[in-house]
């Protein structure tokens, strides 16, 4: 791509545009801090035993930031691959978009009332079907003259990971229906759909948005085969979940084989790109891109480890190693990545003085319940749960601070502006 498309690219020259991203960004955020705070409250049921359904209020917990933040935060940033749409097709994102926000709502609500109910099914399924009504206007209107092939093919291995994660809530509810909940094809239906959601939407949806921003050597048919190795990687890697759960040395197999796919792909990747955070201008941004490297590079090497069947076994029954492996992806690397991207793009903004200590803060965050969920695994740990309410509140705390220091700034902006007219 030529400096002057990079150009236009990222000072998103087109206001509509920008101002959709914009605004897509600041309804991820909210569900953010909707999502945080609910995170904080699962740590305090622990503690105060609270007399309210912890499992209903976990479910909507996942679900805002699941999709939230996370589906939401990233269609921000896919906003701007888009190329000028027709009038029927901005309103189809539009309408699409405010009903996905509308159902997120609907599930807020209704998943700590009664958990997996009519009522939470109805608002999932209208979510998924504004989510592909939206996905498919926008496939359609993505300026690929803007996109590298690399970056394009990256966005093809999201979608089809999202697509293929989205058939386990429709699975879950005709297992049910059976009468088959509980049962290892009840468990192996969630984890299909935390697996190609984690492991492959998040992954590759990132993947396109980091390519994009890095520009990795283009030319070179390492980030290709990076593309394809870490794609069929995922794929065959689901096989050590299935190994442990129908108890096939089959599926064990084809996982450790997809692990090694996986760490061939990340070898080549961080060989490509481990340099190229420098060129980050905003000293936050840069820091917030590191984490994310090392947060995904650390995903990578766990995710092999635990493809060997016995430790397989081990992991995936354990629940706090499932939670920090899911938080370590969730906060060190999607979060970290669409609040550096975020500060890039003017969307959130930082008193400069504040960043080292900011960032310095929230990394003990997240590597501290990290490291904390994956112990609780193998040690007593005194007061852990206060521990993990700790670094809770400290993730929260961070992202409130993003959120009022962005108002403060724009207020003090818009007050200079106003005092120069006058």
């Amino acid at each position: 791509m030529s400096s002057k498309s990079m150009e236009k690219f990222w000072s998103i020259k087109n206001g509509e545009i920008a101002l959709t991203a914009q605004l897509c960004f600041c309804c991820a955020f909210i569900w953010l801090i909707a999502g945080g705070i609910l995170g904080v409250c699962l740590r305090s049921f622990f503690i105060f035993n609270w007399e309210l359904p912890y499992l209903n209020w976990r479910h909507a917990h996942s679900h805002i930031m699941f999709l939230g933040w996370g589906f939401t935060g990233i269609v921000s940033l896919l906003f701007l691959f888009m190329n000028q749409a027709n009038v029927l097709q901005k309103k189809t994102l539009n309408i699409s978009f405010w009903v996905m926000q509308t159902a997120i709502l609907g599930m807020l609500y209704a998943f700590p009332r009664q958990g997996y109910s009519t009522m939470s099914i109805t608002y999932s399924t209208i979510h998924l079907v504004g989510m592909g009504v939206f996905l498919v206007v926008w496939w359609r209107i993505i300026d690929r003259s803007l996109l590298e092939k690399q970056v394009f093919l990256s966005l093809a291995w999201a979608l089809f990971f999202l697509i293929l994660s989205s058939i386990a809530p429709i699975a879950l509810v005709i297992i049910k229906v059976k009468g088959l909940a509980g049962s290892p094809i009840y468990h192996l239906a969630v984890e299909w759909y935390l697996h190609f959601h984690y492991n492959g939407w998040f992954i590759f949806a990132l993947l396109a948005l980091y390519l994009n921003r890095f520009k990795p050597g283009f030319g070179n048919a390492h980030v290709t085969k990076t593309i394809f190795s870490l794609a069929l990687g995922c794929i065959l890697s689901f096989g050590t979940n299935t190994g442990e759960k129908l108890n096939t040395d089959l599926g064990f197999g084809l996982g450790i084989l997809g692990n090694i796919l996986q760490w061939y792909g990340m070898i080549l990747l961080v060989n490509q790109t481990y340099k190229l955070t420098i060129i980050t201008k905003n000293y936050l941004s840069r820091l917030l891109f590191g984490l994310f490297t090392f947060s995904i590079v650390i995903k990578f090497i766990l995710q092999g480890i635990a493809s060997i069947p016995p430790i397989a076994r081990f992991a995936i029954s354990s629940t706090s190693l499932t939670i920090g492996y899911l938080h370590l992806i969730f906060l060190g690397g999607l979060t970290s990545f669409l609040m550096a991207s975020a500060i890039e793009n003017g969307w959130l903004k930082v008193f400069k003085h504040h960043q080292t200590i900011l960032f310095a803060i929230w990394a003990l965050g997240i590597c501290g319940m990290v490291v904390i969920l994956f112990a609780q695994a193998f040690l007593s740990i005194p007061n852990i749960q206060w521990w993990l309410l700790g670094f809770s509140t400290i993730i929260v705390l961070i992202v409130a601070y993003l959120g009022i220091s962005t108002i403060f700034i724009n207020a003090k902006s818009k007050l200079t502006t106003y005092n120069l007219v006058q």
